[in-house]
């Protein structure tokens, strides 16, 4: 049997970057979480308000995180909420669309409300939510309260 040093430079090098390349590979396959910022957390809102794919989540007024994602489902919508891992929150946490501007800029803000001892995982699903009225909507439902006014007796 040769010595390592009789080998070919080249096939050994060539074996190394391969044994190389299938250990990184299959680091990030099975552990894709390794590089991950944070952890996330579905929301149910019954809509979607203007939320977008990177709009900021606040908890406390500061940004822990952003939307990564969101998805119709039946008459709700699903979004998919990065949190970073520095943040801890309780199993019982509200969230909200927030109009953060008076521009109209919107932001999702976690409210921490209890349950400490068990802090939420990762895949956690927050279903106690709400979102801001839309103009729209107080004017139509004005519009039809002010149909039904008798405005002879006003």
């Amino acid at each position: 049997m040769k010595a390592f040093t009789e080998f070919r430079p080249k096939y050994v090098g060539a074996i190394a970057i391969t044994c190389i390349v299938l250990a990184v590979g299959g680091i990030l396959l099975f552990n894709r979480s390794l590089f991950a910022s944070g952890y996330t957390l579905e929301a149910l809102f019954p809509n979607a308000v203007g939320m977008a794919k990177g709009t900021d989540v606040l908890v406390a007024g500061v940004k822990v995180g952003s939307v990564t994602a969101i998805k119709v489902e039946g008459n709700h919508v699903v979004a998919t909420l990065s949190v970073s891992h520095s943040v801890e929150l309780p199993h019982h946490t509200d969230a909200a669309v927030e109009v953060e501007t008076l521009i109209g800029i919107i932001d999702v803000t976690l409210k921490p409300v209890a349950g400490w001892s068990h802090p939420l995982q990762n895949g956690a699903f927050i279903s106690n939510t709400s979102v801001p009225t839309e103009f729209y909507q107080l004017q139509n439902t004005a519009q039809k309260l002010l149909s039904k006014t008798n405005a002879k007796a006003l």
